[in-house]
C-alpha cells in the first residue's frame, strides 16, 4: 500500500514526476512514512560503503530542493554542467 502525496490522475501530466509516497506498507508493516507520518518511519539503516557522498549529502532531491539548485550556480563551484543532465533538471555531480 502507497499513499501518496497528490492524486496521480488529478495532477497535471508534467506534475507526476514529483509525486512523493508519504506512507509505504509492505506485508503489513510501515517501510516508509515521510511528513507528519515520518514518526512511522522505520529506523534508516547505515549508509554503505560509508565512504558514499550519499552519508554526507543525503539521497535523492525533493522537487523542492531540485528548484532551489536549479538556478543557482555558485552552489556549484566546479560543476559545468547545472541543468544539463540527461537524468535530472539539476546538477549530477557531487561537488556541492
Amino acid at each position: 500500500l502507497a499513499v501518496l502525496s497528490a492524486d496521480y490522475f488529478a495532477v497535471a501530466e508534467e506534475q507526476i514526476a514529483d509525486i512523493e509516497s508519504v506512507l509505504t506498507v509492505v506485508g503489513g508493516e510501515v517501510v516508509h512514512a515521510a511528513g507528519n507520518l515520518a514518526p512511522l518511519a522505520p529506523a534508516l539503516p547505515p549508509v554503505s560503503p560509508d565512504w558514499s557522498p550519499v552519508a554526507s549529502f543525503g539521497g535523492y532531491a525533493s522537487a523542492a530542493a531540485r528548484e532551489l539548485h536549479a538556478g543557482d550556480a555558485a552552489a556549484h563551484v566546479g560543476c559545468a554542467h547545472v541543468g544539463t543532465s540527461i537524468w535530472s533538471p539539476g546538477c549530477d555531480c557531487f561537488v556541492f
